[in-house]
């Protein structure tokens, strides 16, 4: 293919490389390449251990680790919403907002339909478009219960 040739197809290639690539023409639109996300998204794996982890605050990390979360201003320094997770720590401030899609108004929320695995979890955070870690509070909102997920 020259650089002058139209792009006429979309090669999906799954996290599980068991799997063959989804070929998607471009020319149908975003319908197909929706179907095929959407298939990914039935058989997404969900991992976790169900424990609920404490909320730290920002004066409550260790040292090293603040200089990840520079951004904090010093009025939110004593807002306990940092976790640690497979040695990495995490503000739950940086997660989307998980949303039926027939309750979406808009925003920076992640819309999804009634029937997604995703809707039992209040947060999610992606490494790529595949895989991310996502979280869900306890009735009390001070503890948060995490879990990894994989398309």
């Amino acid at each position: 293919m020259t650089p002058a040739d139209p792009v006429t197809t979309l090669t999906l290639t799954p996290a599980d490389h068991d799997e063959p690539p989804y070929v998607v023409p471009v020319a149908a639109g975003r319908a197909l390449y929706r179907a095929a996300v959407h298939r990914k998204i039935q058989r997404m794996k969900i991992t976790t251990n169900g424990n609920p982890r404490a909320l730290c605050s920002f004066d409550e990390l260790p040292t090293k680790v603040r200089r990840e979360f520079d951004y904090v201003k010093t009025s939110e320094h004593h807002d306990p919403r940092f976790f640690l997770y497979r040695r990495n720590w995490h503000d739950r401030n940086e997660f989307v907002r998980i949303t039926r899609r027939d309750d979406w108004r808009g925003g920076f929320d992640l819309p999804v339909n009634a029937n997604s695995p995703l809707l039992k979890w209040d947060g999610i955070q992606t490494d790529s478009h595949f895989s991310g870690v996502l979280l869900r509070y306890t009735d009390d909102h001070e503890r948060v219960i995490v879990g990894r997920f994989f398309t």
